[in-house]
């Protein structure tokens, strides 16, 4: 009788451990489903952010040409009969490249250099 108990000992020791690999077979295929599932969405989320990407390049290409100064002062002539007055005297102050200055003012490149310490200290 004492030789029946292991026996039966053994086969629960092996029902067991057959559970636990079909459990642990289980696991793996649902997380490899849910791993397509999310890589999935992931791409699709990138599609997604692309397509937004291209449409604020072209909206931003947009506004460049719309707010061009030259298509500005066209419709104030054009739509608000404006016209561009700017005195003969008046500094236009721009970008750096385009700095334009009214005859008789100084520029940087016309003023005298000053030797030493800018602030005018020994």
């Amino acid at each position: 009788m004492t030789i029946r108990k292991p026996q039966n000992r053994q086969r629960r020791i092996i029902f067991v451990c057959m559970v636990g690999v079909l459990c642990a077979f289980f696991a793996a295929v649902f997380q490899a489903y849910r791993y397509e599932e999310l890589s999935m969405k992931v791409s699709t989320l990138e599609n997604v952010q692309m397509d937004k990407i291209e449409q604020n390049k072209r909206a931003i290409a947009g506004i460049a040409v719309l707010s061009a100064p030259a298509r500005i002062d066209a419709l104030a002539q054009k739509q608000s009969d404006l016209v561009n007055n700017y005195p003969s005297n008046a500094l236009l102050i721009g970008p750096p490249a385009a700095h334009t200055a009214a005859p008789g003012l100084a520029t940087p490149q016309s003023r005298p250099a000053t030797g030493g310490n800018p602030g005018g200290a020994p």
